[in-house]
């Protein structure tokens, strides 16, 4: 009981004033990774956090609905879930923060610092699915982009706008060229989002491009092989909505995903 009465005060003082209502519900079924959740009607793409009596917290999202029921994709570790854990909803459906001061930042999918710096005071709201444009409102590709590699510049030019997409076997070097791209293309902000990949190559990666002149353009949105689906596939349309909001401040941005298919 003491325990208990710790861990509610606990969580009383980490808590912050709430100036409405805050809508719950609670765990009814569990199946490996994918949870029910009765009572929280929230549209698909939201998160919820879901807590437990050991004071452990995890994050869920939305991926869909059955009978009446919320069903919610889990984004880290199940180990502590129990039946009839609490969900409370958290933060505006669909929208991820984004901000001037992600430059120079390695973060995950949430937009939480993995570089061990501060949290990052983030007031801009971006769509996640990002804010779609009509196809005549797209330049053409007429401007040459300079990538930072001079046979590619010179034998297979790039063009401002253009998609490229860098695919052959294992162990050839796709990985040494973006990261080559990464650290000379000629733009005023990289993103680089590192999917799918060992931690110790993220490391190695942040630590390289974190530490020298251009740290101050560069945004790394990592999220390892032993992290959830679900996670990967959030990092990578967290990447996109940075590099949409920096384009529509002006900049020359540069989107990198390594990799796409993980």
């Amino acid at each position: 009981m003491i325990a208990e009465l710790q861990l509610d005060l606990a969580r009383m003082r980490a808590a912050s004033v709430a100036s409405g209502p805050v809508l719950t519900g609670r765990v009814v079924t569990c199946d490996g990774g994918l949870i029910e959740v009765e009572g929280l009607p929230l549209p698909v793409g939201s998160l919820g956090l879901i807590e437990n009596d050991a004071g452990a917290e995890c994050l869920a999202e939305v991926i869909g609905f059955r009978a009446g029921h919320s069903l919610m994709m889990l984004l880290g570790d199940a180990m502590l879930l129990r039946p009839r854990a609490r969900v409370r909803a958290l933060g505006n459906p669909g929208e991820v923060r984004v901000g001037p001061a992600l430059l120079g930042r390695a973060v995950d999918a949430l937009g939480d610092p993995i570089d061990g710096g501060p949290r990052l005071d983030l007031k801009q709201a971006w769509p996640l699915a990002g804010q779609r444009e009509g196809a005549l409102e797209r330049a053409s590709v007429a401007v040459p982009f300079d990538c930072g590699v001079r046979a590619i510049n010179a034998l297979a030019t790039m063009g401002v706008g253009q998609r490229l997409g860098i695919m052959a076997g294992s162990g050839v070097g796709k990985s040494v060229l973006v990261d080559t791209i990464a650290g000379h293309a000629v733009a005023d902000v990289t993103v680089v989002a590192l999917i799918g990949e060992r931690a110790r190559e993220v490391s190695d990666f942040v630590s390289r491009h974190m530490a020298g002149h251009r740290r101050g353009g560069i945004v790394v949105v990592a999220v390892p092989a032993d992290h959830a689906p679900n996670l990967r596939l959030r990092a990578a349309q967290y990447a996109s909505a940075i590099a949409e909001y920096f384009r529509s401040q002006g900049k020359r941005v540069l989107l990198i995903l390594d990799s796409l298919t993980r």
